[in-house]
């Protein structure tokens, strides 16, 4: 029972590090490359 409760508090702890990573990243790269991106589809457009 003990190893079932490790297995599964560890599980959840590299869920919730992942999940914190991706949401890390996803916001770097947001607030990196916004004007990047939009003047390189404003370009596109033209």
């Amino acid at each position: 029972m003990i190893l079932i409760k490790v297995m599964r508090t560890i599980i959840l702890i590299l869920v919730i590090v992942s999940v914190l990573n991706l949401v890390l990243w996803f916001g770097l790269k947001s607030k990196v490359n916004p004007n990047n991106e939009s003047e390189a589809i404003i370009e596109i457009q033209n």
